[in-house]
C-alpha cells in the first residue's frame, strides 16, 4: 500500500475517512479477524473517500485470475472519469510488478461499440468503472466476464444516493440484481473466446423485474441470488439514507445486517441530519431584493489589474465596512481569489447565463455605431470571439482586447455541453471546460447539479447557488465542491428570490448544522 502511494506521489497524511476505512477494508494477515465484504462509507464531501476504498479494493485484486474482478458505478461521466485517473495513478496503468503481473483499469461509457467489445473480449481488465447504463448492458449481455471466484468479486456504487432518480436507479437495479443465468454466458464468453454467439443468445433469459427506486418503505419480495451474493458491496457517499442501504443490498441479495458502517464517530447518523459539512467552508445568504448576478460574479472573481479594479474593490471595501453584521459580506470582500462555481436550474438558464457574460462589454467600449469609419479588423477579431459577429469585429486591435480583458472568462457544462462537439473532438468540452477551470483560465463556470456529485473541481473558491437547491441533500453536494481534502477554503453564496426560498435555505442550515451568515449588498 505504502509503495502505491508513493507511486501515485499521494505524501499528505491520511484523512480520518482513510484511516477508519483502511483498517475495515484492508485484507487480513492469515489468523486476524476477516475484513468486512459489505460495506457503507458515509463521510462529508471532499474527505478523501475515492482514494479511502480504492487501496484496499486494490489490495484484493488477485493478478493471475482472469477476469473481472471489480466493478465501479458512477452518475456521471465526470466523476468516471477522475476515479478512472485515481486508480490509474495508483496502479500506474501498463506498469507490471516484480512477477510480470499489472493491475488493469478501464472506464466504459455510452453505448458499446465494437471497439469496446472487442477490447473487452480480448484483453479483460481487473478493474471497470463506468456508468450505469453501459455497465448494466455489458452485464446483462454477458459481454463483461467476471471472474469465476465469487467471493473475489466486488461492486462498488459511488454517490449513491444520486441512483434513487429513476433514469439512474434501472441501470443500477440491473447490476444489482444481475443472476447467476448471466453469470453463466459470461463464463461462456470468457472460456471460449473464439467463439461467435449466435443472435439472441446473450440476451438475458426471463430476467425476474427490476425492484422499484427506494422508498422509505423496507425492500419487498424474497432476495435472491445474484453474481454479488457472495462477494462485497460497497455503497459510498456523504448522503447515505438507511433506507437505500437496504434497498441496495436486498436486490443484490444481501441481508442489510451483513454490512459495516464507516462514518464520523463524533456526528453519528440520524433521520434529521441529511450528512456532514466540510469544516473549512463559510455559507452566506443574500436575501431579496437579490442583487445583480454578473456584477456579483465580478466582485467575487474579477481579479485587481483589470480596468474596472479600482472602482470595483473600493465599492466592495465601502459594503463591507458599513455591514457591521454582514460577516458574510465582509468574507465576499476578502478573499477575491479563483473562480465561482454557478449551479443553476436548467440548461437553458446555464446557456442563457453565459451568452450574457460573453457578451458584456465594459461601460466605457464604444458600440459599432460609435466606432469610426477608420477601424479595421485586428488580429483579435475573429468571428464569434466576441460572440458580437461584425460589431465586435468593427473594433480596433485594442478595443477588442480591452473588451475581452474586462470580461469574465466563463464556460458552461451540462448534461448537453458536448452537443456542439465535432466528431473529432469527441465529446469533450466538459473536460476541457473543468480543465480551464483548474488551470485558472476562467473565472466562471456555470453548472447544473450534474456537476455537483462527487467531482473535485480545482480552481474554485466559490460556490453560487443562483437557484436554489431542490432539497438540503443537493445543497450538501453543491457546497462540497470547495473545501475539499488538501485544497483551500470556500464560500457558498446563495441567492433566495422569495421569502419562502429564505425559509427553506434556514431550514438546509438547521438541518445540516451549518452556521449561515445573512448579509445584503
Amino acid at each position: 500500500m505504502l509503495t502505491r502511494l508513493k507511486v501515485a506521489r499521494v505524501e499528505a497524511p491520511p484523512s480520518p475517512v482513510q484511516q477508519v476505512v483502511l483498517r475495515g477494508l484492508m485484507p487480513r494477515m492469515a489468523g486476524e479477524e476477516p475484513a468486512s465484504r459489505n460495506a457503507v462509507i458515509r463521510w462529508h464531501t471532499g474527505s478523501g473517500k475515492t482514494l479511502a476504498y480504492a487501496l484496499p479494493l486494490l489490495a484484493r485484486i488477485q493478478h493471475d485470475e482472469p477476469g473481472v474482478q471489480a466493478i465501479i458505478v458512477t452518475p456521471t461521466r465526470e466523476l468516471c472519469l477522475q476515479t478512472l485517473h485515481v486508480l490509474q495513478k495508483l496502479t500506474k496503468q501498463g506498469k507490471a510488478n516484480k512477477k510480470g503481473n499489472s493491475i488493469t483499469v478501464k472506464s466504459y461509457m455510452g453505448r458499446p461499440t465494437e471497439i469496446m467489445l472487442s477490447e473487452i473480449k480480448h484483453h479483460p481488465p481487473h478493474i471497470v468503472v463506468g456508468t450505469p447504463q453501459t455497465l448494466a448492458s455489458l452485464l446483462a449481455s454477458g459481454a463483461l466476464p467476471l471472474v469465476r471466484d465469487e467471493k473475489a468479486r466486488t461492486l462498488v456504487v459511488d454517490e449513491i444516493d444520486a441512483f434513487t432518480k429513476q433514469f439512474r436507479w434501472e441501470g443500477l437495479a440491473k447490476i444489482l440484481t444481475c443472476g447467476s443465468h448471466t453469470h453463466g454466458l459470461a463464463r461462456k464468453a470468457q472460456g471460449r473466446r473464439t467463439r461467435s454467439f449466435a443472435k439472441g443468445e446473450l440476451d438475458e433469459p426471463e430476467a425476474p423485474p427490476l425492484p422499484p427506486p427506494p422508498s422509505t418503505s423496507p425492500p419487498q419480495g424474497e432476495r435472491r441470488r445474484t453474481v454479488w451474493s457472495r462477494g462485497g458491496v460497497w455503497l459510498v457517499s456523504a448522503v447515505v439514507p438507511e433506507h437505500v442501504v437496504q434497498h441496495c443490498l436486498h436486490s443484490a441479495g444481501i441481508a442489510p445486517e451483513e454490512r459495516r458502517v464507516f462514518e464520523p464517530r463524533g456526528k453519528p447518523w440520524s433521520s434529521r441530519r441529511s450528512g456532514h459539512m466540510p469544516p473549512d467552508v463559510r455559507h452566506v445568504m443574500i436575501p431579496p431584493p437579490r442583487p445583480a448576478l454578473i456584477p456579483l460574479l465580478r466582485r467575487l472573481t474579477a481579479p485587481e489589474d483589470t480596468p474596472a479594479e479600482a472602482a470595483e474593490a473600493a465599492e466592495v471595501a465601502e459594503v463591507a465596512e458599513a455591514a457591521e453584521a454582514a460577516e458574510g459580506a465582509a468574507e465576499i470582500a476578502a478573499r477575491r481569489v479563483g473562480g465561482a462555481l454557478v449551479f443553476v436550474q436548467s440548461k437553458y438558464t446555464s446557456d442563457a447565463l453565459l451568452k450574457a457574460l460573453r457578451r458584456e462589454r465594459p461601460p466605457d467600449a464604444p458600440t459599432a455605431a460609435e466606432a469610426p469609419e477608420d477601424y479595421v479588423v485586428g488580429e483579435g477579431g475573429e468571428e464569434g470571439e466576441g460572440g458580437e459577429g461584425d460589431e465586435f469585429r468593427s473594433l480596433t486591435p485594442d478595443e477588442q482586447r480591452h473588451i475581452m480583458k474586462w470580461r469574465l472568462r466563463a464556460d458552461g457544462v451540462h448534461s448537453e455541453s458536448n452537443r456542439h462537439d465535432t466528431i473529432e473532438m469527441g465529446g469533450r468540452q466538459r473536460g476541457l471546460a473543468l480543465r480551464h477551470m483548474a488551470e485558472g483560465k476562467l473565472n466562471v463556470l456555470t453548472a447544473t447539479d450534474m456537476l455537483a456529485r462527487g467531482v473535485d473541481i480545482k480552481g474554485a473558491s466559490y460556490v453560487v447557488n443562483a437557484n436554489m437547491p431542490d432539497d438540503s441533500g443537493a445543497y450538501l453536494h453543491r457546497a462540497g465542491r470547495v473545501g475539499r481534502l488538501g485544497g483551500e477554503s470556500g464560500v457558498v453564496v446563495s441567492l433566495p428570490s422569495t421569502a419562502n426560498e429564505v425559509e427553506r435555505l434556514r431550514g438546509y442550515a438547521k438541518e445540516l448544522g451549518i452556521e449561515l451568515h445573512e448579509t445584503r449588498l
